[in-house]
């Protein structure tokens, strides 16, 4: 199926399309401030997370029951990007204050949330490696980081000059592909 966003209903919502039967599902019901970017199908296809203002969910699609995971406590604020490892037991965001940011992981089922790694630079866009206990983020829009889920071996990807937008991990986990934005514009 297809987990998209739409505003046909007079504010952002949820939805779900089945592509064999094209049969469409509205799986929210005026969830208050909900980032329609942030939607996360669950590996195992039976649930998405998405963040409705502070707080993130977990909603069931056949019963459409939405289950609080985590808030984001008050002096924080939420960076773009969430994602689900590919076991499916933890959501991975990035939370910031006061020019310090934070890579937190949020068990899906039973346990407290952690954090993988703090530092004093922007932390964004964080994506599990497939096949490896490992998180992939941005640092702003011109460099890429790899770090183990643990947060050790914290490192800076080698990647071409300039910003690099909307990176990925290719199904193996063996390449990042990514959107490159030379610094000489004539060089696209």
């Amino acid at each position: 199926g297809l987990l998209f966003s739409s505003d046909r209903a007079g504010t952002p919502q949820a939805f779900f399309m089945d592509l064999k039967t094209g049969e469409t599902r509205q799986l929210t019901d005026g969830a208050a401030d909900l980032d329609t970017v942030s939607l996360t199908l669950t590996p195992d296809g039976r649930s998405f997370a998405c963040f409705a203002g502070r707080t993130l969910l977990l909603v069931n699609l056949a019963t459409h029951r939405e289950r609080e995971l985590y808030r984001i406590p008050e002096g924080w604020e939420r960076t773009p990007g969430l994602s689900i490892g590919p076991d499916g037991t933890h959501a991975t965001f990035a939370e910031q204050r006061d020019g310090n940011s934070r890579l937190r992981m949020v068990p899906l089922g039973q346990g407290v949330p952690r954090t993988v790694l703090e530092g004093g630079y922007p932390i964004a866009h964080p994506i599990h490696r497939p096949l490896r206990a490992q998180i992939l983020y941005r640092q702003g829009d011109s460099s890429l980081w790899l770090v183990d889920i643990d947060g050790h071996r914290n490192h800076q990807l080698k990647i071409a000059s300039g910003r690099s937008l909307d990176p990925n991990w290719s199904a193996s986990g063996r390449t990042v592909l990514y959107l490159n934005y030379p610094e000489d514009s004539r060089q696209l």
